[in-house]
């Protein structure tokens, strides 16, 4: 890559300097200033650092120190600049995670797309470690050691790719939630000892708002554990507010009852269960009752299960009946499959009095997906037109990782730049970016050929 020569002689860190620019070097703001040594580094390296973003990766920049002159109390600085041809082209060497990603190298170049500019290297970078992030190394990271010129446009960039220990969950948080946090784990799946990938982490905010047990729920985000193995996992969850009292109460002119109550229970204890209670009178023995009772965790478990009971009382002879017991669960991503036992039955106690009653038993499966191919599957046509289109490369691993840090630095900039326009369902994550772009390159003495 572009590097940066430092050429000293008998200089001193309190010395300053008059700036002379050499072969290579066109104008800078202020070539006539007094300069520190430090400045002189920092200016150098702004130098070096332009010529890589303009693709010149075997270019070299040079600074020479040398002291002041015989009745001058400055001391003398020389910058110079050796040019490169642009280079286009970057072959990817991966070292490193070889046991983990074995094609560390394709996955980098496909996500490349191996160009040399340094959005294509971030892209790259950030699809390496995405790759190990969904073999359970949610810690991994990728970075460039070294990028050497290959050919006349060619260069050969040096990965390193630190996959880290498996993460698995040591905590749950769950923000300002009065819910507990086991039972969080259990509806999301977010449990302690499970290894921690994306897709664990998008499956769970979906599992949470399925639910139905919350206002909100934001981007589950990953923190550092007492060591590399653990993390703690921070979920921040708006609850709904489930409870709730309602009545009223009248009396008929011919004496009758009329009149409402309704009573709601939310998240009681801060298990998530919910229960109610409903009585309606409508007058002259006309009547209605219901009872609910729900718990999201059924035995600790992910299953989702629901009791309703229902009276209706139409006079003082007829009374019918209904209750049903529902199950749900989800079984795989995207999926939930449900079942449920009803019961109807009504009573007569009239002349000529009777009951009867009527079980049904019913099964239920629902879908959810957003991804480009399933949309296909009901709109073949506009999926063929989107699949040609600039769009359907718009969203990568590499395009995520920048928008979710451009998120965090500056939440207006990643709005406008389309972090919430409308789009085929990609890869959903609130993770922090942990990838390093371009080290800043240290040559010591001995490579540089300096004594």
């Amino acid at each position: 890559m572009a590097v940066l020569f430092l050429a000293v002689s008998t200089a001193r860190a309190d010395e300053r300097y008059r700036l002379t620019l050499g072969p290579g070097v066109e104008s800078i703001s202020d070539s006539s200033a007094v300069w520190t040594r430090a400045d002189l580094e920092r200016l150098a390296a702004r130098l070096r650092d332009r010529l890589l973003l303009e693709g010149r990766i075997g270019a070299m920049v040079r600074l020479t120190l040398a002291p002041a002159a015989a009745g001058d109390s400055l001391s003398l600085a020389l910058l110079t600049v050796r040019s490169a041809p642009v280079t286009s082209a970057l072959l990817p060497v991966v070292r490193g995670g070889e046991d983990l990603v074995p094609d560390g190298a394709q996955v980098f170049l496909h996500a490349s797309g191996g160009r040399a500019d340094p959005r294509s290297i971030q892209d790259g970078l950030q699809a390496l470690r995405a790759a190990a992030q969904t073999r359970g190394r949610f810690g991994a990271e990728a970075s460039i050691d070294s990028v050497v010129p290959a050919a006349a446009d060619t260069a050969r960039a040096y990965i390193a790719l630190h996959p880290g220990p498996p993460v698995a969950i040591d905590s749950l948080d769950v923000g300002g939630s009065t819910m507990r946090p086991s039972v969080v784990g259990s509806i999301s799946g977010l449990t302690r000892g499970r290894v921690i990938t994306p897709e664990l982490l998008d499956d769970a905010r979906t599992r949470l708002e399925q639910s139905e047990l919350f206002a909100s729920v934001g981007a589950i985000g990953v923190e550092k554990g007492l060591d590399p193995a653990h993390a703690r996992v921070v979920a921040p969850l708006v609850e709904n507010r489930l409870s709730r009292f309602e009545g009223a109460l009248g009396i008929q002119n011919q004496g009758g009852v009329t009149g409402l109550f309704d009573l709601a229970l939310g998240n009681i204890g801060g298990s998530g269960r919910a229960a109610g209670a409903r009585w309606a009178g409508y007058g002259e023995g006309r009547s209605e009752y219901a009872a609910r009772y729900r718990e999201p965790t059924l035995l600790g478990t992910g299953l989702d299960a629901a009791l309703s009971l229902e009276a209706q009382v139409a006079d003082s002879l007829y009374t019918q009946t209904k209750w049903s017991l529902d199950l749900s669960g989800r079984p795989f991503r995207n999926a939930r499959l449900g079942g449920a036992i009803r019961r109807s039955g009504s009573a007569y106690t009239g002349a000529g009095r009777g009951t009867s009653a009527t079980w049904s038993l019913e099964g239920r499966m629902a879908w959810r997906s957003l991804a480009p191919a399933d949309c296909g599957t009901c709109h073949p046509s506009q999926y063929e037109d989107w699949q040609g289109s600039i769009h359907a490369r718009s969203m990568g691993p590499g395009v995520v990782g920048q928008l979710v840090e451009m998120a965090r630095r500056d939440p207006a900039g990643a709005r406008s730049s389309g972090l919430n326009g409308l789009r085929p369902m990609g890869p959903r994550t609130g993770q922090r970016v942990m990838t390093t772009l371009l080290r800043p390159l240290t040559v010591t003495a001995a490579q540089s050929g300096l004594t």
